[in-house]
């Protein structure tokens, strides 16, 4: 099995999702901010590509959470 397709991959990547929508931010708002393009955005969200630490690290600082949030 690949790592995209674990439980936790997906866990990740729809936690990133739901805190950009409680902060109600569009994925348009935050792909300019990080200096990404929305369609990566969208692909981190819905599990399509894989991320690593530095992206996970990236989003939480953005959000004003720790990376354990993300990562448990």
């Amino acid at each position: 099995m690949k790592s995209i397709h674990t439980v936790e991959h997906k866990k990740i990547a729809k936690l990133c999702r739901k805190t950009r929508l409680e902060l109600n931010l569009s994925q348009q708002k935050v792909a300019k901010d990080l200096g990404i393009s929305q369609s990566y955005l969208s692909k981190i969200e819905s599990g399509q590509v894989r991320f690593d630490i530095s992206i996970i690290s990236t989003l939480a600082k953005y959000y004003k959470q720790p990376v354990s949030y993300f990562i448990k």
